[in-house]
């Protein structure tokens, strides 16, 4: 555990991290899939669970809130959901060039993180994230998955009645 100094000295140092899509893995850009510009869902829950855990609410808030937003702007543009992003760009589109080439789609971790980012989320801030998503339309694309239109089309609405279910919140583990 960190201590309070040393969760202030990391907040204080978030700028290294923090991009338009959520926290990047590192500052250094080695064309290594775990370093700068990827974000990858289980360290973005580590990061955010640890800033709730010692009282860094709006920071976390921030965070998941461009992290979410990422991830759903990403599904409408091709109607996936990825194993890691460029923070920087926004994107799923990824060009490593030292280790792990593909950037899978369907990942389980993802997803299950996106609903525990959510679910953390303050009401207000759900609110806002679901009205950016709805207020978006997906273009139809002849490379897309089957079945996206369906998932595409009710993106937002799906998630959150998904997520406030009582059968999604009693599966999903919740930080204590």
């Amino acid at each position: 555990m960190a201590t309070p100094e040393q969760a202030q000295a990391l907040v204080r140092n978030l700028s290294i991290f923090e991009q338009p899509g959520g926290l990047t893995m590192s500052h250094t850009e080695s064309g290594g899939q775990w370093d700068y510009p990827y974000a990858w869902a289980p360290t973005q829950l580590l990061a955010l669970e640890g800033l709730r855990r010692y009282g860094f609410n709006d920071d976390a808030n921030r965070i998941s809130y461009k992290f979410l937003s990422m991830i759903a702007e990403n599904f409408r543009r091709d109607g996936t959901i990825k194993e890691k992003y460029n923070a920087v760009t926004r994107s799923s589109e990824t060009q490593v060039s030292a280790g792990y080439h593909m950037n899978v789609v369907g990942f389980g971790w993802t997803n299950g993180v996106f609903l525990e980012l959510l679910h953390a989320l303050p009401q207000d801030w759900q609110e806002r994230l679901a009205k950016e998503q709805s207020s978006h339309v997906m273009e139809p694309r002849a490379s897309s998955p089957v079945g996206y239109r369906g998932l595409a089309s009710s993106f937002a609405p799906s998630c959150w009645a998904i997520f406030n279910s009582r059968s999604a919140s009693s599966v999903l583990p919740r930080s204590r």
